[in-house]
């Protein structure tokens, strides 16, 4: 029976501060490997670095599937493919490999394995290349982007539109097909400590609602922290005692807007509860010490909104904005209070200078032009904060839907998918992606005279002290993967007697077979072994 062989080119784990694309990705695979429905997993990584970084990630979690997980370097890749028939592979995003890897494998795999990859942030100026070499003819009809939200499989479809439009592409230039399965929440974020215990800990008040903000703390590429202060002092003012607030993250390096934060608590009377750069652990159990969630995104680098999913889990009241993927998440008034949100319609001088500058530049220009309903907010938190059985129904209600987005209902999604790509009817297609080229032939004036096949030539004598044993080539690193090493000296002792190249290609029987001894003449010319003859 043949082996069904999950393939990825990500390690979907890494080290570094908690992101939330970073969390998504490791989640997914922990789900993958805990439910284990393939008899291998098949890693292509392109460094000794991850490699050995998901090594150790697989001896300290799932040593008990070492045997069923291969991990290989990417040059293996080519190799691979030709001779395994792979059940699918699947990418940590949809930007980076996605076109290429359908394109490598129409011309070369064994099987035409489905390809799917995931979205995350899709607001970086130069992802639109990317988005572009969506745009193909070529696609067999068994890959799929799979957006994380309803949101951003939209932002795809405008950018292939705008794509579409401005270069006036025809009809068969197509993306592949989009597709709906969010993320997932782990398991340990339904397992609640004692609140009061937890308050202690972290030295936090016994009595009075928290309210909590997660997430990275920059204006540049998340939430804007300061209307959300100015609009908690008036709450304050209205409710008559301080407030308590704790905001927990990742820090950028812009620590005078932590001083600007910091000051403006101050100023209102604000207790402010700052947790930077926390593990985990901590974040799970500050979520547990709250009582209101707070998360009002007016940026376009959130796409899904994994905080909010959080939030649900960890059973709190939540106010957030009606935006991106959190209105997917959240229904108004049943587990949660959506604030509205405004922006312009446009702003065609921003889309020039973009490309001019960075991406963080760009998107706090944009969000410091995307705003909430002031008088809302303030109004919302009032209730939220003087009401507590509004704040017990609508977390429940949050808790309850949470349920659904466990990841083991959710990489069950996956694996429907994937059986799903199975069945897909593939049209022939050996047709290389158009933003593929061949070095030699772009380049093809630089050399003084090119090879090819009939290309006559014969051993040197440097070559016939290797047939002798009286001397060895040196291998560098990477090309033992594209040399055929066993060959070296059966090359060598061939072209004792001159040829033409082809003489000796034509000898093998498959495409790698072939390739590797072609590649391992030019080397051998390079080295000296083989001499050309004029």
């Amino acid at each position: 029976m043949q082996k069904k062989i999950w393939a990825s080119l990500d390690p979907f784990v890494e080290g570094g501060n908690i992101l939330g694309r970073k969390v998504a990705n490791a989640n997914f695979l922990i789900s993958l490997l805990k439910n284990n429905p393939f008899d291998e997993y098949h890693f292509f990584l392109p460094s000794k670095q991850q490699i050995q970084y998901v090594k150790n990630f697989i001896q300290k979690n799932f040593e008990i599937l070492s045997s069923k997980i291969k991990i290989f370097s990417r040059v293996q890749l080519w190799s691979r493919v030709q001779n395994t028939n792979y059940f699918c592979f699947h990418l940590s995003d949809c930007i980076s490999y996605f076109p290429y890897l359908a394109s490598f494998r129409n011309k070369v795999a064994k099987n035409n394995f489905p390809i799917t990859g995931t979205t995350h942030s899709l607001s970086y100026k130069n992802f639109i290349h990317a988005y572009f070499s969506h745009l193909w003819t070529d696609w067999i009809g068994n890959e799929a982007i799979i957006a994380t939200s309803f949101s951003g499989k939209k932002v795809l479809k405008n950018f292939y539109a705008h794509l579409s439009q401005n270069y006036k592409l025809e009809a068969k230039y197509l993306p592949p097909k989009i597709v709906n399965i969010p993320l997932g929440i782990p398991d340990i974020y339904f397992s609640h400590q004692d609140k009061k215990n937890l308050r202690k800990k972290y030295n936090l008040p016994l009595n009075d609602p928290i309210f909590i903000y997660v997430g990275r703390i920059s204006h540049y590429s998340k939430m804007d922290i300061l209307p959300l202060l100015r609009a908690l002092s008036q709450a304050q003012i209205i409710i008559g005692k301080p407030l308590h607030l704790i905001l927990a993250g990742y820090v950028d390096i812009e620590q005078h807007n932590l001083n600007t934060i910091k000051n403006l608590a101050q100023n209102t009377k604000i207790n402010i509860h700052l947790f930077p750069n926390l593990k985990e652990i901590t974040k799970i159990e500050l979520l547990q010490t709250s009582d209101i969630f707070l998360s009002l995104s007016d940026n376009i680098q959130e796409t899904f909104g994994l905080s909010i999913l959080e939030a649900k889990a960890s059973k709190l009241a939540i106010i957030a904005s009606h935006f991106d993927g959190y209105k997917e998440l959240l229904h108004h008034k049943v587990d949660s209070f959506l604030i509205p949100i405004f922006s312009p319609s446009n702003d065609p001088l921003l889309s020039e200078i973009a490309s001019l500058l960075f991406d963080n530049q760009t998107h706090l220009l944009v969000a410091q032009q995307t705003s909430f309903d002031f008088s809302t907010l303030v109004q919302t938190i009032v209730t939220l904060y003087t009401n507590k059985s509004l704040r017990k129904k609508i977390s429940q209600k949050a808790f309850e839907d949470a349920h659904n987005y466990k990841w083991d209902n959710i990489i069950q999604q996956y694996f429907n998918l994937w059986e799903k790509l199975q069945n897909v009817k593939i049209p022939k297609n050996k047709n290389s992606h158009p933003l593929n080229f061949d070095f030699f032939q772009i380049f093809s004036h630089y050399p003084t005279k090119t090879i090819d096949s009939s290309t006559k030539i014969k051993t040197s004598k440097l070559g016939y002290k290797i047939i002798q044993k009286k001397d060895f080539p040196v291998i560098y690193p990477l090309l033992e993967n594209f040399l055929d090493l066993d060959k070296i000296e059966d090359i060598l002792t061939f072209f004792l007697t001159p040829h033409q190249i082809i003489d000796y290609t034509k000898t093998q029987k498959s495409i790698s077979q072939i390739y590797k001894t072609k590649f391992s003449i030019f080397w051998m010319i390079k080295q000296g072994f083989i001499e050309i003859i004029s």
